[in-house]
C-alpha cells in the first residue's frame, strides 16, 4: 500500500525507459518533463545515448543504466535505495520490455506504485512467433505486478484488456503548441515537390515501402524530392534500394537528426508508411504545423486521421496507394489546404500537453479517474 504524500510535499517519480534512441517514447519523455516537474521531484533512468544526452543538457536528474535482464540486480539495488530515501515513489515505465524489467527488479519491494505506459500495441503484423508466445505470458506477468498501465491510444487501450483482462486509462500522446513553429500561409497551397519520412529506419516503420512509393512517383512527375529522415537497422537496405532503382539523385538520407520539427517545416508533405504503430509523435507533429500526412492505416493512426478530411489513409504496405495519395493532393490545392486547416484544428481540440497532462499526473498519484 502506498501511502498518500503529505500536502505541500513532492512524490519521487522514478522515469524508467530501456532504450535512448531519438523515438517517439523518447520525445514523449523530454516534451512531458517540464510539465511533471511541477509535480514531482523526477529522475530518469535510461541508457546513455541520445536522451540522457538531452536530459543532461536542460539539468534533469539522470541515471545512466541498462535496463535489461543481466542488470536486475543492480536496478533493483538502486530503486531499493530510492525507496529507502523517499517515502512517497512512483515508477513510470515506457517501453513494454521496460516494464517487464522493472517489475522483476522491484518484486517484494513495497511501498512503490508502478504505472507502465504502452507506447504499442501488445500484438502486432507480422509480429515474430516467439513473441507471439513469450508477450502474452510477460503481458499476464505484468498485469499481476503493476498498479495502472497508461495506454497511448485506444487500440493499445483494447489490446491491453484482451491479453489481460486489465483495465487502462487512455492518455493520447500530445505535442507543445506549436502555432509560432507552424508553416507560414497555410491556406495556401505549396505546390508538392519536396515529400519526407521522419522515422527510425525499422521493418516497423518500413521504410522500404516509402522508397518504393518514391519510385512510383517519380515514374510519373521528375520534379519531386524525396527525404528520409532517420537512422537504423535497415539503414543499409534502404541505401541499397535507392541504388537499385537509380535514385541517388531524388532521394536524400539525413540520418538521425536533432530538431525533426525544423526539417519537416521544409516538407510539402509527410508519408508515415509503418506497419504498426500507436500514436507516432511525428503525425502529431506535422499536423501541428500544417503539414500533410499521408498515413498507414494502423494502430492509432485512424484514431487520430479522418481519411480525406485532416489527412489521407492508406493501406499498410501499399506503395500504389501512397502515390495515388501523392497525386490526389498535387492535382488539388483545394483539397491540399482543406487538409492543413482541419489538421491544425484537430491538433488545437485533442492533442496538445495542457489538455493530458493533468490526467497523466491523477494516473501517477493514483487519484481515481
Amino acid at each position: 500500500m502506498v501511502c498518500e504524500p503529505e500536502a505541500g510535499t513532492k512524490q519521487r517519480l522514478v522515469i524508467a525507459i530501456s532504450s535512448s534512441i531519438g523515438g517517439g517514447a523518447q520525445f514523449l519523455i523530454l516534451n512531458m518533463l517540464p510539465s511533471l516537474a511541477g509535480f514531482f521531484d523526477i529522475v530518469v533512468l535510461c541508457p546513455k545515448g541520445y536522451l540522457s544526452d538531452q536530459l543532461r543538457r536542460v539539468g534533469s536528474e539522470t541515471v545512466e543504466i541498462e535496463i535489461k535482464l543481466r542488470s536486475v540486480f543492480k536496478l533493483r539495488a538502486l530503486l531499493k535505495a530510492e525507496r529507502k530515501k523517499n517515502q512517497h515513489l512512483v515508477i513510470n515505465t515506457h517501453l513494454f520490455g521496460t516494464a517487464f524489467i522493472v517489475a522483476v527488479s522491484t518484486l517484494g519491494l513495497a511501498g512503490i506504485r508502478k504505472v507502465a505506459t504502452i507506447e504499442n500495441p501488445i500484438f502486432y503484423a507480422d509480429m515474430g512467433s516467439v513473441k507471439k508466445m513469450v508477450y502474452p505470458l510477460i503481458a499476464r506477468f505484468l498485469s499481476w505486478t503493476v498498479d495502472e498501465f497508461i495506454a497511448v491510444s485506444k487500440e493499445i487501450n483494447d489490446s491491453i484488456w484482451a491479453v489481460m483482462k486489465r483495465s487502462s486509462r487512455y492518455i493520447p500522446n500530445a505535442v507543445p503548441s506549436l502555432r509560432g513553429k507552424m508553416l507560414e500561409k497555410t491556406d495556401v497551397c505549396r505546390v508538392v515537390r519536396k515529400i519526407g519520412m521522419v522515422g527510425r529506419l525499422s521493418s516497423a516503420k518500413n521504410p522500404l515501402c516509402f522508397i518504393d512509393a518514391a519510385k512510383l512517383i517519380l515514374d510519373e512527375c521528375d520534379d519531386v524530392e524525396f527525404i528520409l529522415v532517420g537512422d537504423g537497422e535497415l539503414m543499409d537496405d534502404v541505401a541499397k534500394r535507392v541504388s537499385s532503382y537509380g535514385m541517388q539523385k531524388h532521394i536524400t538520407i539525413t540520418g538521425f537528426v536533432e530538431s525533426s520539427i525544423e526539417v519537416m517545416k521544409s516538407f510539402d508533405l509527410i508519408v508515415i508508411p509503418s506497419v504498426f504503430e500507436g500514436i507516432p509523435l511525428v503525425l502529431l507533429e506535422a499536423m501541428s504545423i500544417g503539414v500533410p500526412i499521408i498515413a498507414s492505416s494502423v494502430g492509432g493512426i485512424p484514431q487520430v486521421i479522418v481519411d480525406g478530411e485532416n489527412g489521407i489513409l492508406v493501406p499498410p504496405k501499399n506503395p500504389i496507394a501512397i502515390k495515388d495519395a501523392v497525386l490526389a493532393l498535387r492535382k488539388s490545392p483545394d483539397f491540399y489546404a482543406n487538409i492543413q486547416r482541419n489538421a491544425l484544428a484537430t491538433i488545437e481540440t485533442q492533442y496538445l500537453y495542457e489538455k493530458i497532462i493533468g490526467l497523466y499526473v491523477d494516473v501517477l498519484t493514483g487519484k481515481k479517474a
